[in-house]
């Protein structure tokens, strides 16, 4: 993990200083298609994110995969939800 935080980092570093096209995978919240938070690919500006971006076609093994974890990431979510309101 500490190495995934270091690449993002100087990812944003090189973004925020003006490189174009640089684009990092995060675990953020997103536009809801396959669950409220999700690791998908963003691309990086002077602003800090400037888009989410799709995770694009996937194998019928990776879709067979994303198919059977959403409904554990989504019952995961609920629960840290309601433990936090609570």
């Amino acid at each position: 993990m500490g190495q995934a935080a270091a690449r993002f980092g100087l990812s944003l570093v090189r973004a925020l200083q003006g490189e174009k096209g640089v684009v990092e995978c995060a675990y953020v919240e997103g536009d809801g298609e396959y669950a409220r938070f999700f690791s998908q690919p963003l691309l990086l500006g002077k602003n800090g994110i400037e888009e989410r971006q799709s995770i694009g076609k996937l194998s019928a093994y990776e879709q067979q995969a994303l198919d059977g974890m959403l409904e554990t990431l989504r019952k995961i979510f609920n629960w840290a939800k309601s433990s936090l309101i609570n």
